[in-house]
Parts: structure tokens; C-alpha cells; sequence
């Protein structure tokens, strides 16, 4: 896992609030995954399995309890660009345009730049023409928005 190096959950809990009210969804968990091992977490949905998933990437914060990968935390780990995910469903933000969204799943400082000069170098990177760049995903031809999705071009 992760590069070599193991993913170690050490008491953490995490709480959302519901309609006002607290609820546990991480209540004091420990796990260890060593280097190269292959982990599966397995339960019923709502469980704690993804919440888990995007605290290990530093996508959510924990309320109690600690996360390491190797001797890092997961956010130091994300902030070097040592890190990723292929979400299970596609996850466009719609009301952003193809450039923006692009530009906002892109961890290096060009491509934030290039977004700023209207993208042309990011979106010629995933063959996306001038005209497609600034639509927002529901309005690209079909196919188009799985084509520069597709986490192959990550």
C-alpha cells in the first residue's frame, strides 16, 4: 500500500451531524496495513468505509485518534502529490467548466497557472479542444467528459 509504506489508523473516530444531532461513524478504530500488503474493508453501507478512505487521504478530518502513512500524515503525504484516488463514480463538479475541472484535480503549480491563461496547455495535454474547454460537462458531446476523466491522464 501506498508506495511501500504502511497506513497505520490509531484510535480514530470521526462524528457528522444529522439534522442537529451527533452520530459516531468512526467510533475508536485501529488498523494497521504494512507495506505491500492488500487491505479490503468490508461492511454495510453507511458503515464507515469510505469516511475511512478519505481520512487515510486527507480528503476528512478525524475528531479524535491519528493516521500515518509510513511517518507522514496523510495530508503531508497529499500536499507532496504522493497520493491519489479513482473515485467510484465520476466526480465532475458540473457547474465548473471542462478547464476548471481539469485544472481543480491537478496537483502541480502549471497546471494552476495554465488555468489562469485560459488552459490551452492542460487541455491540449487531454485533447480537448478549444471550444469544449469551456463548457461545463453536461453540454460536451458525449464521451468527451469520460475521455479527459479518465484516471489514465492522472
Amino acid at each position: 500500500m501506498a508506495g511501500g509504506r504502511s497506513v497505520s489508523f490509531a484510535e480514530v473516530s470521526k462524528r457528522f451531524l444529522v439534522r442537529g444531532n451527533p452520530l459516531a461513524v468512526l467510533d475508536r478504530i485501529s488498523l494497521d496495513c504494512p507495506p505491500g500488503s492488500f487491505t479490503a474493508l468490508i461492511g454495510p453501507s453507511g458503515c464507515g468505509k469510505s469516511t475511512l478512505l478519505r481520512i487515510a487521504l486527507g480528503l476528512e478530518s478525524i475528531d479524535a485518534g491519528g493516521v500515518r502513512i509510513g511517518d507522514e500524515t496523510p495530508e503531508a503525504v497529499r500536499r507532496r502529490g504522493a497520493i491519489g484516488i479513482v473515485f467510484q463514480d465520476p466526480a465532475l463538479l458540473p457547474w465548473r467548466s471542462v478547464a476548471a475541472n481539469i485544472a481543480c484535480r491537478s496537483t502541480s503549480s502549471a497546471a494552476t497557472s495554465a488555468l489562469r491563461a485560459d488552459a490551452s496547455p492542460i487541455s491540449s495535454r487531454w485533447s480537448v479542444s478549444p471550444d469544449s474547454r469551456r463548457r461545463c460537462p453536461a453540454s460536451c458531446p458525449a464521451g468527451c467528459a469520460n475521455e479527459w476523466r479518465s484516471p489514465a491522464h492522472w
